[in-house]
């Protein structure tokens, strides 16, 4: 009796075999293609331990809502709009450090604009170039690049690299969401900082 395997027996198993193989490519490299389109929340930074208490308890107020994220209008006072200003401004309000809306007075300044022009004439927004170095707690603001008109608050900042929290940020293919992003601190479209 022959203990070798007939031809057809191992024809088989190397079809077998490259059929597992190339489910293993196609999963894998499905998986990816996913993920770039399925983008995650992100991971918090550890916090800095020297931080004022005013940035701390802006960052304890970001966290806890990237953690337990509540739904668009949560933050945006029941209206249904983008809603990444309005993010900003209900972390600062609850971390007890509201805003002012210069054209209602509200606490609440749903505009990138409207929230940059209130941080200038406020004496707190630094341009780009200015050779200011952004800090834990401060508001950063885009416009252009791959953000568009847009605002997060910054966690961290590590050498040339800041990680921001924001509101209004896509975590799938048509959902948006908190999430941690993370670039450069003088990227495209960043226009400047709003400090804390």
């Amino acid at each position: 009796m022959s203990t070798s395997a007939s031809p057809s027996t191992r024809g088989r198993s190397v079809l077998l075999a490259a059929v597992l193989v190339v489910a293993l490519v196609v999963g894998v490299g499905g998986y990816v293609g996913w993920r770039a389109l399925h983008p995650g929340r992100g991971t918090f930074p550890t916090v800095a331990s020297d931080l004022t208490p005013r940035q701390r308890s802006i960052l304890t107020v970001a966290r806890t809502e990237w953690e337990h994220p509540g739904p668009a209008t949560k933050y945006s006072n029941g209206i249904e709009e983008n809603w990444c200003a309005d993010f900003v401004s209900w972390v600062l309000r609850r971390a007890g450090y509201p805003m002012s809306n210069p054209n209602s007075g509200s606490w609440r300044i749903p505009g990138v604009l409207t929230l940059q022009s209130y941080l200038t004439k406020a004496g707190r927004f630094r341009a780009v170039g200015d050779g200011y170095t952004p800090r834990p707690g401060d508001i950063v603001i885009y416009d252009g690049g791959g953000f568009g008109q847009h605002t997060n608050l910054v966690v961290a900042v590590r050498g040339d690299t800041v990680a921001t929290v924001g509101g209004n940020q896509s975590v799938g293919m048509a959902r948006s969401g908190i999430t941690v992003r993370e670039s450069p601190l003088d990227g495209a479209g960043v226009v400047g900082y709003g400090v804390a």
